[in-house]
């Protein structure tokens, strides 16, 4: 099977970490606005996913990995809109 390597610009680049940084931020965000402003702790089970995305904003900050930089931008873009759904569903 072949690889294929994809490499961006030094410009695109910085774009992509600052879009993975931005999606860090949403999701910490979103914790600070629906308990954290209302004096509520953030749900167990919810807290965990949140700390888990908010560590990987350094990584995305140093990294030269696109392939890093796509994982984290997945699994951060997952969260939010799971952290969306389950609000929508349950004003959680």
């Amino acid at each position: 099977m072949d690889e294929y390597k994809i490499e961006l610009s030094p410009s695109m680049m910085i774009f992509e970490r600052e879009v993975v940084v931005e999606l860090i931020a949403a999701v910490s965000g979103f914790g600070d606005r629906h308990w954290l402003q209302k004096n509520k702790p953030i749900p167990e089970h919810l807290l965990l996913f949140i700390e888990k995305i908010q560590d990987y904003r350094e990584t995305a900050l140093h990294t030269d990995s696109l392939e890093e930089l796509l994982k984290i931008k997945f699994q951060a873009s997952l969260v939010l809109e799971v952290l969306n759904k389950l609000y929508e569903l349950h004003k959680i």
